[in-house]
């Protein structure tokens, strides 16, 4: 038997450029398809970037920044050990006297007993928006310097710091003077508002939120 190179099966399906048979088994020429033009990019345009400023209202006097309450959880991405050390509150009751006379001002005083926790030595502010109590439920307007947002909607602050790491607060008190609320001339005013504390640093979260109060003025 003499003995040779026996060229695969598959390489005697190949034919050289010229369309003869290939006589060399062991060099394979791979003819692949023509390299395709990419295709263009799609073009895609982004909307227009809104000119118009977003803000939350501003309290004018002291200057203290009063924007819209949007959340009321911590934010989901902190860990367990984060939110085990987040700040917490809750109300116990909320109540008003009224005429009550301040600084030589008559008006009505808010009262609240509520505990707040995780919150040692840090600043918080209580505040009260009032609204028409009916079926609207509009903010109340007001041109009090110091009682209003710059919207012109009525309310009333103080601020806080918690001396100990889980506080109780029986009587924190907010004076709202009668001159800011818009009643007279014999017509009686249904209002409602409600208390609200949140963190000086985080004032989009409301850690807690009182019950509406209700309240008529003649």
């Amino acid at each position: 038997m003499t003995g040779g190179l026996v060229p695969h099966p598959a390489f005697q399906l190949l034919k050289s450029p010229s369309g003869l048979p290939m006589t060399t088994p062991w060099i394979v020429c791979a003819v692949g398809q023509p390299v395709q033009p990419p295709k263009p990019a799609v073009e895609f345009r982004l909307p227009a970037a809104s000119t118009t400023p977003v803000s939350g209202p501003v309290l004018s006097c002291p200057p203290v920044y009063v924007p819209p309450v949007t959340q009321s959880l911590p934010d989901p991405s902190a860990t367990w050990r984060d939110l085990q050390f987040w700040p917490r509150a809750a109300f116990q009751g909320v109540w008003t006297d009224y005429n009550v006379s301040r600084n030589g001002e008559n008006g009505m005083e808010i009262h609240a007993a509520f505990e707040i926790d995780n919150s040692q030595n840090r600043e918080f502010q209580a505040i009260a928006f009032f609204h028409a109590d009916d079926s609207y439920g509009d903010p109340v307007p007001t041109s009090a310097e110091g009682f209003q947002s710059t919207a012109g909607d009525l309310c009333v602050w103080e601020y806080f710091t918690p001396p100990y790491q889980l506080t109780e607060y029986g009587d924190f008190r907010l004076f709202l003077p009668y001159q800011t609320m818009p009643f007279g001339n014999g017509v009686a005013w249904r209002l409602k508002f409600q208390l609200m504390l949140r963190e000086e640093d985080r004032p989009e979260t409301a850690l807690a939120t009182s019950a509406w109060q209700r309240l008529t003025l003649s």
